[in-house]
């Protein structure tokens, strides 16, 4: 008779098992489909392919391991859960370091972490940001501006990204450019990063091409940090939960090594 404590884990690692094939799938269908923005959601598509594969792999030891009564498939499922969560507590700790701000309310460029300035908004790395911003057509909001959609407004109201990217810097004569209602949306986002932006020569980096806007300003950068910033807290957030159903994952497991063994005691002849 199945032991609670196996079919807990079995159910578990099926509901695992279907996450791993769903973000893997996801992680494919990036790759294969979508193969024209590739570039764009590189990082994005590999870790869906490792977390899924890896998810995977582990559902699959647990759930030979639980139903098998196998404790070498157990003991294997144990060792990668725990390599697991040191991993995903690791990456965890390193992601809300570098995500640190120095300076509560409106920020330059050079108020987060030199690591987020390094990967994202430096060189070659910001070329790609910057083909991405304009290849997802991050500006388009602003031809709805005028429309009656209060959602438009908010919108632009709360994105420093919007505010960085598609504004014309302040103070540099060229606010005409856009229509007076974006104008008025956007008057009370400008901030002190974006004024300091002008002085190191924002204004001349400014065009109202659809395919460059403002996407070489400091501010630009300044928004993408910032919008980089608050998704990976919230991924943290999302991770901590993780950690915490593989503790309980694990916790069951150990159940199910030592119902498996005292089983197998009890269904050896003895002398």
């Amino acid at each position: 008779m199945a032991r609670p404590s196996n079919i807990v884990l079995t159910v578990l690692n099926v509901i695992s098992l279907l996450a791993g094939i769903t973000l893997f799938a996801t992680g494919i269908y990036l790759s294969v489909v979508q193969a024209g923005t590739a570039p764009c959601q590189t990082f994005l598509r590999n870790s869906l392919l490792v977390v899924g594969a890896l998810l995977i792999l582990v559902s699959l030891l647990g759930l030979v391991g639980s139903n098998g009564r196998n404790n070498l498939f157990m003991w294997l499922y144990a060792l990668h859960m725990l390599l697991l969560v040191a991993g995903v507590v690791g990456f965890t700790i390193f992601m809300l370091v570098v995500t640190s701000q120095r300076h509560h309310g409106h920020r330059g460029v050079g108020d987060f972490s030199p690591w987020l300035r390094h990967h994202f908004a430096k060189g070659k790395n910001w070329n790609l940001v910057r083909s991405c911003l304009a290849q997802g057509q991050v500006c388009s909001v602003v031809k709805g501006v005028g429309s009656k959609s209060p959602q438009v407004g908010r919108k632009l109201h709360n994105s420093a990204l919007m505010v960085g990217c598609c504004k014309p810097p302040p103070g540099c004569g060229s606010e005409n450019s856009l229509n007076a209602t974006l104008a008025v949306l956007l008057a009370d986002q400008t901030t002190a990063a974006a004024a300091a932006g002008n002085k190191n020569g924002d204004c001349g980096k400014w065009s109202g091409d659809p395919k460059t806007m403002c996407y070489n300003c400091d501010t630009c950068k300044a928004g993408f940090l910032g919008d980089i910033r608050k998704q990976w807290r919230a991924v943290a957030v999302a991770l901590a939960c993780f950690v915490a159903f593989i503790v309980l994952l694990l916790s069951i497991a150990w159940c199910a090594i030592a119902n498996n063994k005292f089983d197998l005691a009890a269904s050896s002849p003895h002398p």
